[in-house]
């Protein structure tokens, strides 16, 4: 233990003698130590032009040397992209690109008529032919350019639907179920009710329109289609849809929904701690002022956390939603750092010797 003692305070020594010359250098030049670090900060925010993200769910919850991300790679470089001919869904190995169509009866009744197919081959002709991609060369691109191509033609699940000889059955009410000529359909209907092998009734079906993997337009494309399906109108059905991104956008809206009530929870908090700690503000004595303090250490942790991701945006590591609460945690941690020290002075001052000795 002696020893240990020993070495504990050569180590506290030397560290007190480093800060002490530390402090001895930034008192005697404080306008060239301010210099160079606000310097050094905004360069370091110029990173932010190279700012990019990452929202896809797997690649942020996945860990990236998990054996299953290893069996994935190895998978995907064994076998070419399934998505630009002959595809099949089965044959992805992740989630893929898609946009997911969800078309149910208004009164959530049955849907076995002529009325409700042509309601659902007007919203599939609105998906291939009114949603369109725009991009900034004035080029278009449509479902049909975009498509994961099967054998006979752009794949949909839930495409047999709009098959001559599967309306006719399915409006006669003399569909097999659950397969018809040899396809399995029971994942497309809602709410089915089938009796003798036949299908009676179902309330909704469900479509799924799939896309290329080998170019980023698919995924511009999802997005055009968020936008542009609130364009549709329709009379006897309503319908819900969603694309292979609505995972990792509801999720990035949770974090930035509490990262907006979280920056006014705090921004509260410090104003309140600010003003706690100025002691002689309105004389305007700089000195005894605590809270100059307390300002910069609000801006201390602001222009380093900004320097960070500026750093390393611009070395190319991408911004995640969950990162955006790093400087609440970090202001957070300074806050309740600055009201202990707020108590100890409050306590101090109540107890603080009086002229003529004794306590009050």
């Amino acid at each position: 233990m002696g020893r240990c003692a020993e070495c504990y305070e050569r180590y506290e020594k030397f560290t007190e003698r480093c800060f002490e010359k530390l402090g001895s250098f930034i008192s005697k030049h404080p306008k060239l130590i301010m210099s160079i670090c606000i310097t050094g900060n905004l360069l370091l925010l110029i990173g932010f032009v190279n700012l990019s993200t990452e929202d896809d769910v797997e690649i942020l919850y996945t860990p990236s040397n998990s054996q299953a991300h290893k069996d994935r790679t190895f998978l995907q470089d064994l076998y070419p992209d399934p998505t630009t001919a002959n595809f099949e869904s089965y044959q992805l190995l992740t989630f893929g690109r898609y946009v997911d169509v969800l078309i149910i009866s208004k009164n959530k009744g049955n849907i076995m008529s002529q009325r409700y197919v042509d309601e659902i081959k007007h919203i599939d002709r609105f998906i291939q032919d009114s949603i369109v991609l725009y991009t900034a060369d004035g080029s278009n691109f449509k479902y049909s350019d975009l498509c994961a191509l099967g054998t006979t033609g752009c794949h949909i699940l839930g495409g047999v639907i709009f098959e001559t000889d599967f309306q006719n059955q399915f409006i006669s009410n003399n569909m097999t179920y659950p397969f018809f000529n040899s396809e399995l359909i029971s994942p497309l209907f809602g709410k089915a009710h089938r009796q003798n092998g036949y299908l009676t009734s179902t309330i909704g079906v469900k479509l799924r329109y799939y896309l290329r993997q080998n170019t980023t337009l698919s995924e511009s494309w999802e997005k055009s289609f968020l936008n542009q399906i609130l364009n549709l109108k329709t009379n006897i059905t309503d319908i819900a849809y969603s694309n292979s991104d609505s995972l990792g956008i509801e999720l990035n809206k949770a974090t930035n929904n509490d990262i907006k009530y979280f920056s006014l929870t705090f921004t509260l908090m410090m104003t309140y701690a600010c003003l706690a700690s100025a002691s002689s503000w309105l004389k305007c004595n700089n000195i005894a002022n605590r809270m100059n303090l307390g300002i910069a250490g609000v801006i201390t942790p602001i222009l380093g956390i900004g320097s960070a991701l500026g750093f390393v945006s611009g070395i190319g590591v991408k911004f995640t939603s969950i990162v955006g609460v790093m400087p609440l945690l970090i202001i957070g941690k300074w806050y309740s750092h600055l009201c202990g020290k707020i108590q100890q002075a409050i306590l101090y001052s109540l107890h603080k010797p009086i002229v003529g000795g004794g306590r009050h």
